[in-house]
């Protein structure tokens, strides 16, 4: 995964890329590129950084900040998308194989709006730069996958994909969170608490967005959990292996370690069952897929 950062100063202030230098430098280790970015977006002071890492194919051209060519959109994020090829087609874009997933999500949000976060599929933390609407959008995908912490102050709001490097922006704090503590202690792990005071998890699936006037914050997916299809038992079995068969493909794109992993838990996790007929067979050629396209040196676990 790689890293994110940023602080938006709500009054006008202006920030620089000096004053995330700690923030960087602990996120650091998370990939092997980085960037950064300082200016004005409306009425607000932004500054951005991230430290890239290289798990799929297309992130060898990652050069984040990602900017579009008149400097009024800009994104940083920790992503995989998972549907490309859909989102390539339907926004009739160029060069597929060396579009770096920020361009496609730069481009969906460009040409959709905040609803962009509907058509995506994949794994994700983001922030966009919008300097046409003059403030900033933060977020998470569906499961919280990708990591995005927030901190608010009177007037300023930073962010991090990782709690304790947050803690090295200034006004931040070091201190325990005590709560976090008791929470952690009593398995209490669905919380937006960290290990640093005032410093919260962006909830999954959410999304945020941050100008002169204020924070608003919304659910950009909230399935019904009533909303159930009927099926008999072989039916379910048939969308669960269709499911998982299309999830591990998608996510073979993660080339390394990762994706063999998750692969391996999902042939555990896929039961035979006679009476369906459901094999484990197109979830281990995935593997087999897998280890046969490892580079020299690497070894998948």
């Amino acid at each position: 995964m790689s890293g994110i950062c940023g602080v938006i100063g709500l009054d006008g202030r202006q920030f620089t890329t000096a004053d995330l230098a700690g923030v960087r430098e602990a996120l650091r280790p998370l990939g092997q590129s980085e960037g950064c970015w300082e200016g004005m977006a409306g009425g607000c002071g932004v500054a951005i950084g991230a430290t890239v890492s290289q798990w799929t194919p297309e992130d060898a051209f990652e050069d984040q900040p990602f900017w579009l060519a008149d400097g009024t959109l800009g994104i940083v994020t920790d992503m995989r998308i998972d549907n490309r090829p859909e989102l390539i087609a339907q926004l009739g874009l160029t060069g597929a194989s060396n579009l770096p997933d920020s361009a496609i999500a730069l481009a969906a949000y460009e040409c959709w709006g905040e609803g962009f976060l509907d058509r995506m599929i994949g794994a994700f933390a983001l922030a966009i730069v919008d300097r046409r609407r003059g403030g900033v959008l933060l977020a998470r995908d569906h499961e919280g996958d990708r990591r995005l912490v927030v901190h608010e102050c009177p007037e300023v709001v930073s962010f991090a994909s990782n709690a304790l490097a947050l803690a090295r922006f200034e006004g931040v704090g070091h201190e325990l969170d005590m709560r976090w503590a008791t929470e952690i202690l009593a398995l209490a792990y669905d919380t937006q608490l960290t290990p640093v005071p005032g410093v919260r998890w962006l909830p999954r699936a959410t999304a945020a967005w941050i100008d002169a006037r204020r924070l608003r914050e919304w659910r950009w997916w909230d399935p019904d959990p009533h909303d159930i299809d009927e099926l008999d038992q072989r039916e379910h079995a048939d969308r669960l292996r269709s499911s998982l068969d299309e999830s591990v493909s998608r996510m073979l794109r993660e080339i390394f370690e990762w994706a063999t992993t998750m692969a391996a838990r999902a042939r555990v996790f896929v039961v035979h069952r006679p009476e369906t007929d459901c094999t484990l067979d197109p979830v281990c050629s995935a593997v087999e897929e897998l280890l046969e396209r490892q580079p020299p040196g690497r070894v998948a676990v």
